[in-house]
C-alpha cells in the first residue's frame, strides 16, 4: 500500500492580522483513496486571492495548482481532475485532494494570499485627440 506524504508550511513571521494560516500541518493519504483537504485562512485587508502551490519531493520548483479570485476558482490544466478548490479569496480556501498520482503528488503544499488588481494602470490609458 502506497501512502502519499503531504506537508504544509506556515509562515509565522508576520503580525497576527497579516498571517496566512494553513492546516493541517502534515497529513498522510493513501494513493487512489479520497485524499482529504487542506485549508488556508487569512485576514489581510484588501487581499482577494488565495493561491495553492505544490513542491514535489526532490524538486525545488513551486508549481501553481490552483487559485481563487474572490469566489472564482481556477485549477491549472495539469492539475485538473486531481485537485479542486473552493472558498472566498478574501478570507479562506480549501484545496480538495481528489486523485493523487504517485510519486508526483508526494511533497509539500503551500497556500498564499495575494491582492490582485484588475485596474488598468494610468499610463495605459490613451486619449484620442479631438479634431
Amino acid at each position: 500500500m502506497f501512502v502519499e506524504e503531504l506537508l504544509t508550511k506556515q509562515y509565522s513571521g508576520a503580525s497576527p492580522q497579516h498571517q496566512v494560516v494553513q492546516t493541517p500541518a502534515a497529513m498522510m493519504v493513501e494513493q487512489k483513496s479520497p485524499g482529504g483537504n487542506l485549508s488556508c485562512k487569512h485576514r489581510i485587508p484588501n487581499y482577494d486571492s488565495i493561491l495553492w502551490y505544490q513542491r514535489s519531493r526532490g524538486d525545488h520548483a513551486l508549481k501553481l495548482i490552483a487559485f481563487l479570485y474572490y469566489s472564482k476558482p481556477t485549477v491549472e490544466k495539469s492539475f485538473t481532475g486531481r485537485f479542486a478548490i473552493d472558498g472566498a479569496g478574501e478570507t479562506w480556501s480549501r484545496l480538495d485532494l481528489l486523485a493523487l498520482q504517485s510519486p508526483d503528488d508526494t511533497g509539500e503544499y503551500y497556500c498564499a494570499a495575494s491582492m490582485h488588481g484588475d485596474e488598468v494602470p494610468a499610463y495605459a490609458h490613451t486619449k484620442t485627440p479631438q479634431s
